[in-house]
């Protein structure tokens, strides 16, 4: 398949896309290759050039990650939250305070990315987790869904206290979407009603977890404007998919409908 090619297949729902660090111009490769519609972030959304409070960083990262989807012709919209090394040293309260407001704006679909974050990253491990849980508990409120990143290393370590953290505030584990998963970590946090994205797998054993834990809660991401990304992951993971045995169904709910349903997109 090229990659200017128009595939007539499931139609994908990419959950993982930085919108802020992403070239436009493989955003719409990514449509072009049957992504319908993106749950993407904004990097770090305090972070830029010039000196600017940080309230208005969020602020245009809710406006600016609309546009650029729209531009590509992409459907969908982008999660906005405080990150675990992102957490400012001052005015923390006040930016809280004000996440709400930000949420609330056109376009912006859940809260996130948000987690534990690396081991030694930005505040204390104390901080960080107030931080987290108080945006969970802010999402319980809002009765939006959440984007929660796992670190790339240690995930057994971390794994339990974020589970915690879940339950503490109330928000079912069905509502929270979770990146980076090692098929491990994605084993124990599916069985335990999380919601998983495939983004950190590559397509043969996304395949393959896939049709060993059923497709119901699981979705994918590419990854695009994070890093190296394969724009046709997803595409090949789906293929894998159907080879190995999962049904027509499971491969549409995979691809984007349970993602859709978390997020409230609406798919034809």
């Amino acid at each position: 398949m090229s990659p200017g090619s128009a595939p007539e297949a499931t139609p994908i729902v990419d959950l993982r896309v930085d919108l802020r660090h992403a070239d436009p111009r493989d955003l719409t490769t990514l449509k072009r290759l049957g992504t319908l519609a993106v749950v993407g972030s904004w990097g770090d959304p305090l972070r830029g050039e010039l000196p600017r409070p940080q309230e208005e960083r969020l602020e245009q990262a809710a406006s600016l990650g609309s546009e650029r989807l729209e531009a590509a012709g992409l459907a969908g919209g982008l999660c906005l939250g405080i990150g675990p090394g992102q957490i400012p040293e001052t005015g923390r309260e006040r930016l809280l305070s004000r996440l709400p407001e930000f949420l609330g704006r056109r376009g912006v679909l859940g809260l996130g990315p948000v987690g534990p974050g690396e081991p030694g990253e930005g505040a204390s491990e104390a901080v960080r987790r107030r931080v987290l849980l108080y945006q969970l508990e802010l999402a319980l409120s809002l009765r939006l869904p959440v984007l929660l990143a796992l670190p790339l290393r240690e995930q057994a370590r971390v794994i339990p206290g974020v589970v915690e953290a879940v339950r503490e505030s109330g928000l079912p584990p069905e509502r929270v979407a979770v990146l980076h998963g090692s098929a491990p970590s994605i084993k124990i946090l599916h069985s335990l009603g999380f919601f998983c994205v495939l983004d950190a797998l590559a397509p043969e054993a996304a395949a393959a977890l896939s049709s060993r834990l059923g497709a119901a809660s699981l979705g994918l991401g590419s990854g695009l404007g994070a890093g190296p990304a394969d724009l046709l992951a997803g595409r090949r993971t789906l293929e894998q998919a159907r080879g190995a045995g999962l049904s027509p169904a499971a491969c549409r709910a995979l691809a984007g409908t349970g993602a859709a349903r978390l997020f409230g997109l609406s798919l034809p």
